[in-house]
């Protein structure tokens, strides 16, 4: 027939390999999005194979990577699969440091990332540059722990709801006595979140307490800004 005569259709041609994961489950990705090398240098990525530009930006370490009117950020290289890279050039101190991409100058937080924090323009992402010297600071699940509460409460002042990350001292739950409170407010332009997620208060105390330099007290971290925001 002549529907049998007709040539087959070309194959149509595979599709480019990219960095990014395919199906319904996506596994691990193959690359880090912060990998802290042994010279305390850090290399960012990130996979964006539609991008024409990229960068990773941070307001904590401006002296690694610049911010501001004459920089923002350091810019990342492409490979062929459409992930981008960058390493610092310097050092970066052992801490906890907020940071995020421009993607075609679109702030867009790590989506690798599993710890976050807010603050007035939005969300960003964190990472955690290990040391001897951020220790005081660093999660150790040989210490008791204590609790941050999310609290919301009525302000009569703004006619709003309000919030505040409260933390309270291991054994706290389960104690009668009083505690001393630490009303603790964050700089301007942060949230309430700021002294857990980024500061992490409650860490430090944690590790205070249990190498016996502090005594328990609660500690109120609230939102400093006098808005209903």
């Amino acid at each position: 027939s002549l529907l049998a005569q007709q040539p087959a259709a070309p194959a149509a041609p595979a599709a480019p390999e990219t960095c990014l994961q395919t199906g319904i489950i996506q596994g691990p990705a193959n690359f880090k999005s912060v990998d802290v090398l042994p010279d305390h240098r850090v290399t960012f990525n990130v996979c964006a194979p539609g991008a024409t530009e990229v960068r990773v930006t941070s307001n904590d370490i401006a002296d690694v990577i610049p911010m501001g009117r004459a920089a923002s950020g350091l810019a990342m290289t492409r490979d062929a699969k459409g992930l981008w890279s960058v390493t610092t050039d310097k050092p970066v101190a052992p801490d906890n440091y907020r940071f995020n991409f421009s993607v075609n100058g679109v702030k867009v937080p790590d989506p690798q990332s599993t710890t976050f924090t807010t603050d007035r323009i939005g969300v960003n992402s964190t990472f955690e540059a290990p040391g001897d010297a951020g220790k005081f600071q660093t999660w150790n699940k040989d210490v008791p722990h204590g609790t941050v509460s999310v609290v919301e409460y009525w302000s009569n002042s703004l006619g709003a709801k309000r919030r505040a990350h409260v933390y309270t001292p291991p054994g706290y739950f389960t104690s009668s006595k009083r505690y001393p409170v630490l009303y603790l407010l964050h700089g301007g332009g942060d949230l309430d979140p700021g002294w857990s997620m980024t500061g992490r208060a409650h860490i430090i105390m944690d590790n205070l307490l249990a190498e016996g330099k502090a005594k328990p007290f609660i500690i109120v971290m609230e939102n400093g800004g006098g808005s209903a925001a």
